[in-house]
């Protein structure tokens, strides 16, 4: 009996450790990004992302909106289809291609105390927070 339990536990554990994405987490409202590594945010510009309905993202890469769409598994993300408006504002077009290029190479994603963080292979690409 004390092995069933201690099995139970480890079990218990395994299941934690790994990442299941409830669709709902994802679409709550829309998230602010906050971090990008090894990015400098532009001091006057914001980026967005919101999770539509029928597997649609849409947002702000700093100046220019975006939509697309977003393939959601047990373990996986995934950002395809991306496209953008193409008005021109001064110093962030190449923000702009940056941020719109690492989201088509997000694999997972994890959604915990407000925060919406994405990975490229297990590393932390981008951090996303819910709006103030």
């Amino acid at each position: 009996m004390k092995h069933i339990f201690y099995a139970f536990i480890i079990l218990l554990g395994f299941q934690s450790c790994s990442t299941k994405f409830d669709v709902n987490s994802f679409s709550k409202n829309r998230w602010i990004l906050r971090t990008w590594t090894a990015n400098k945010l532009p001091p006057r510009a914001s980026a967005s992302l919101k999770f539509e309905p029928n597997s649609k993202i849409s947002g702000n890469a700093f100046c220019n909106s975006f939509g697309g769409t977003v393939k959601i598994t047990d373990s996986s993300i995934k950002f395809d289809q991306i496209f953008s408006t193409k008005k021109f504002c001064e110093g962030l077009s190449e923000f702009e291609s940056k941020f719109l290029e690492d989201l088509q190479k997000i694999d997972s994603a994890k959604v915990a105390g407000g925060k919406l963080t994405l990975y490229i292979k297990g590393v932390r690409i981008m951090t996303f927070t819910e709006p103030r």
